[in-house]
């Protein structure tokens, strides 16, 4: 732990502190055993977000660690092959990149891993040595800070900013090529039971409606149809949100949002997609 921060600490760490991390690193045959956090921590400790990149885990023993296998801070890519894990405290990987909207870490599997699958589930917490992974709240977004991807973004608005909390930034997808769609890893399979979808408050945004269909899937590759496409008002007099009701049998880890219309500019737009259990 970081007295200077309250932080959890991993035993073997990779910083990208001052500037991101591109070279390639090897990190092989290692055993860890008895780190009272996490096993492996990826991390830019200066707090800018610069990447990490590059690494590679192959061939590691991980023996009861107190919270996670993989703590993930940064934005960047590792890839994991034949890292086994016995007596994981808390679940097997923290996929929180800071800040939110900095990018997201990708975890690749090279195969041979076990032990370590699940991912916690509520970036707004730390895990705590042996506390196992909680119950989501309820009432929590399920989607902020996740992350996220689409098949085209304009210029600056990526897709990031539709889950980074902030309604005044947005997504916007490659003009006149519908459809697109956007995409968020939630990091589990949820029962998800409501959306909010939201444009920012502005009125400069003038009233628009877009067609949304709405997909699911439980592992990144095989997506089925939740609601079928529809058309969603977006007003800024009634603070330019719309909200979706997902049928009671959903359960998903990964939310697409297919659009293929949109009468106020010619691509998917959303300032924040949210994602609840509650109807």
């Amino acid at each position: 732990m970081n007295p200077n921060w309250n932080h959890p600490m991993g035993a073997l760490r990779v910083d990208s502190y001052d500037s991101a991390v591109n070279a390639t690193v090897n990190i092989t045959n290692t055993t860890i055993t008895d780190s009272p956090y996490s096993a492996f921590e990826f991390v830019s400790g200066g707090g800018q977000g610069h990447p990490v990149r590059n690494v590679t885990v192959d061939g590691a023993t991980v023996r009861n660690t107190g919270t996670v296998v993989v703590q993930a801070e940064a934005q960047g890519a590792a890839t994991f092959r034949h890292v086994t894990a016995t007596g994981v405290g808390a679940t097997g990987v923290y996929n929180c990149p800071y800040p939110a909207s900095s990018g997201t870490f990708t975890l690749t599997d090279g195969g041979g891993n076990s032990g370590w699958s699940s991912t916690w589930s509520d970036c707004s917490s730390w895990p705590q040595p042996g506390a196992g992974n909680p119950d989501p709240d309820p009432g929590r977004n399920l989607a902020k800070g996740r992350p996220a991807t689409a098949t085209g973004s304009q210029d600056v608005y990526t897709p990031g900013k539709a889950v980074d909390g902030d309604a005044n930034s947005y997504w916007e997808s490659t003009d006149n090529a519908f459809p697109q769609s956007w995409t968020v890893d939630l990091g589990a399979s949820y029962a998800v039971r409501r959306l909010v979808l939201k444009l920012p408050p502005s009125t400069a945004w003038g009233p628009r409606t877009q067609t949304i269909t709405v997909l699911g899937s439980t592992d990144g590759t095989a997506y089925s149809t939740v609601v079928g496409a529809g058309d969603y008002r977006f007003d800024p007099a009634t603070g330019n949100t719309a909200t979706v009701s997902l049928p009671a049998s959903t359960g998903l880890r990964y939310l697409r949002l297919s659009v293929s219309a949109n009468t106020g500019w010619p691509a998917g737009q959303f300032s924040e997609v949210e994602a609840y259990l509650t109807s």
